[in-house]
């Protein structure tokens, strides 16, 4: 799928998007700022390229007063070519938006969808504050002051307030940074001016995207002097970094935070805005948790240019005598906020009742195959065969995922530049400690000597790479005759990569894993089946890369004793003293290698 959009968001291009840049090559164009359409968006034949427009808000309608009469013309000349164009979707960036929408526009018959996003027009810097643009890096906490581009007629007061706590600022090394275009009173200027108060306040000007994201991460706290009840961008900005967000008690407010807190000071109270400022900033823990990134507001959208039929999943879930282990694993598919999925259990002839539990708990259980097999790879290739999903997944019975798996990972494969998509991962151990198993985005460099760097519980492979490459291997004939145990899904990746398929990582954690399964109490034997594995797939170059196959196994042995430590320090020394030559070229490998004695 290619999309043209009039923003430059990374988030387009790492979902697996071909962003273009010419309007007339793409399949979804999606106009950002709804009153600064291109008059092409309306032209062009619908039967080829979806079309998108986003409304922030419409301060025009409620506050025509604030507007010229070209401006007004201007909005009321855009809707009405939208409204005579029902193919046309509109995105609403809030709940109070497409009320208003409906409100103002009631003849308009167009798709309506709420996406909360601060996505528009990247502006690019240009700064208007006689002193030099202060980097986050040179200055102490701060409250970022984010406008979209206008002069906002309640910075005067806003700064005069600043001004009347400027000793207690200084003293604690605060600040306040203003960002977009702000016109002050030459009275103001002059009273900045006067208190040489350059140090704690600061204007930016304009903020191009990546500069502006160094900003909001630095920042303490995130504020808006609005007292316009529909405009959310500013609170989205706040809500996407996790920043309290501090501004007037409005109704939009309310909506974008409602299960996050942030202070709610009442309308027109400046006093009370820098106050709550001050004590943000004080604050040691300060911030809440990030609620909402530009990879979910893109993931949203992805599902409002694709106009065609959800694609089927299939997940398959090998099962024996697992029955205390399926509450998260049923649970965790359940809650999932994509629908469109099946469920496809290979049992291996269980005694302990979780066939039944299946049954009772698993709400899109679409076949059971109840038969012996010869182990979780024979039970999955039996799961694919018997799948009728375009894509599919894997998910163990003590593994789970997040709620949000299935709907990120089919709206990479919508965007039509994946082959399979694969996430991060989190072990858990009986005593409920985590380590992190991040899936590598370069993960195929490397592939023979490394080992996968992604997990199959995160993994969304599209159906026919199975015709293709074919099913998991079993067994090897080469280099040597071994059944496969642990590490023939790695094989199987080995074999596609070799293939030319392409993976995807979705950004962030997607699944989870508990600890005590085969693949996590047998490292040694997992290694060298790697080893196996990579010289059948890669013979050259696993050959060549034999020395860091035999460091991880070593370095494996060494953690579980099965080497006597002592002994080999004592080896370790001896050469150091001895043969400094040897040993730094053992240290080199080693120290490639990413092992250690």
């Amino acid at each position: 799928m290619a999309v043209y959009v009039n923003c430059t968001i990374k988030s387009f291009r790492s979902l697996g998007f071909s962003v273009v840049k010419n309007p007339d090559e793409c399949d979804v164009w999606h106009e950002l700022d709804g009153f600064n359409v291109d008059d092409r968006f309306f032209y062009l034949n619908s039967d080829q390229v979806r079309r998108v427009v986003t409304i922030h808000d419409l301060q025009e309608c409620e506050f025509p007063e604030r507007f010229s009469r070209a401006e007004l013309s201007k909005r009321k000349r855009i809707f009405e070519q939208i409204a005579r164009d029902p193919e046309i979707e509109i995105v609403a960036i809030s709940e109070y938006t497409r009320n208003q929408i409906k409100k103002f526009f009631p003849q308009l018959t167009n798709n309506i969808h709420v996406v909360g996003h601060a996505i528009s027009h990247v502006n690019q810097i240009d700064s208007n504050w006689g002193a030099p643009r202060r980097t986050p890096a040179t200055m102490g906490k701060f409250t970022l002051i984010l406008a979209k581009g206008w002069s906002h007629k309640n910075i005067d007061s806003l700064i005069l307030e600043i001004l009347q706590n400027l000793n207690l600022l200084r003293k604690n090394n605060f600040g306040f940074v203003f960002s977009g275009s702000f016109e002050m009173s030459k009275e103001v200027s002059d009273a900045v001016n006067l208190h040489k108060a350059q140090d704690v306040i600061s204007l930016t000007g304009f903020l191009d995207e990546q500069t502006k994201d160094v900003y909001l991460s630095s920042a303490a706290a995130v504020l808006s002097a609005s007292d316009y009840e529909g405009f959310g961008l500013v609170a989205y900005e706040a809500k996407r970094f996790g920043k309290k967000f501090i501004g007037f008690d409005l109704p939009v407010v309310n909506e974008i935070f409602k299960e996050c807190s942030s202070p709610r000071i009442a309308p027109q109270d400046f006093a009370g805005l820098i106050s709550a400022c001050i004590e943000e900033m004080t604050s040691v823990n300060s911030g809440s948790p990030i609620c909402r990134t530009w990879d979910d507001v893109v993931t949203d959208l992805i599902y409002i240019y694709w106009d065609k039929e959800l694609p089927l999943v299939s997940v398959i879930t090998p099962n024996l005598n697992r029955e205390p282990f399926l509450g998260r694993c049923l649970q965790s598919l359940s809650s999932q906020t994509y629908t469109a999925f099946e469920h496809i259990v290979i049992d291996g002839g269980s005694t302990d009742g979780s066939q039944t539990t299946f049954h009772e708990y698993s709400k899109n259980l679409r076949r059971m195959i109840s038969e012996p097999d010869d182990g979780i790879y024979d039970a999955f290739n039996k799961g694919i065969s018997a799948s009728s999903g375009n894509l599919i997944a894997f998910l163990n019975t003590d593994d789970w995922y997040e709620r949000d798996f299935l709907r990120k990972s089919v709206a990479i494969h919508l965007g039509g530049n994946a082959h399979f998509t694969f996430g991060d991962n989190w072990f858990h151990d009986e005593f409920l400690t985590t380590k992190a198993i991040p899936g590598h985005h370069n993960y195929a460099k490397g592939i023979e000597k490394n080992f996968m760097k992604f997990h199959h519980t995160t993994v969304l492979v599209q159906a026919n790479m199975f015709e293709k490459v074919g099913l998991f291997p079993r067994r090897i004939l080469f280099p040597v005759k071994r059944e496969l145990k642990i590490a023939a899904d790695y094989l199987w990746f080995m074999r596609a990569t070799k293939s030319g398929y392409r993976g995807l990582r979705i950004p962030g954690v997607v699944g989870h894993m508990q600890t005590g399964g085969i693949s996590t109490t047998n490292n040694k034997v997992a290694n060298i089946e790697g080893v196996l594995c990579a010289i059948n797939a890669f013979p050259i170059k696993s050959i060549l890369s034999l020395h860091i196959w035999f460091l991880r196994i070593f370095s494996i042995s060494l953690k579980r004793n099965i080497l006597d430590q002592r002994y080999l320090f004592k080896v370790v020394n001896l050469l150091k003293q001895n043969s400094p030559r040897i040993y730094l070229i053992l240290r080199f490998i080693v120290k490639k290698s990413r092992n250690y004695f």
